[in-house]
């Protein structure tokens, strides 16, 4: 809607970059196709479906980060 799970994921990849991570690692439910979706147009692709946090089913997404030249 307002594009804030977009500047969630701005932020996220900002702050993983000043304290200089490799890898930003999320997760969502597999049915937040919304989230999904705003997770994949920011760059992170789906590694892997789990249960997590008390048997909820979650799908892990990762993002590689590179220095910026």
């Amino acid at each position: 809607g307002y594009g804030l799970q977009q500047c969630f994921c701005m932020e996220r990849e900002r702050y993983a970059r000043s304290i200089g991570a490799a890898e930003i690692l999320t997760c969502t439910s597999p049915q937040n196709y919304a989230c999904r979706r705003t997770l994949e147009k920011c760059g992170h692709t789906a590694i892997a479906e789990r249960t997590l946090f008390g048997g909820e089913r979650r799908v892990i997404y990762s993002k590689k980060l590179f220095p910026l030249e």
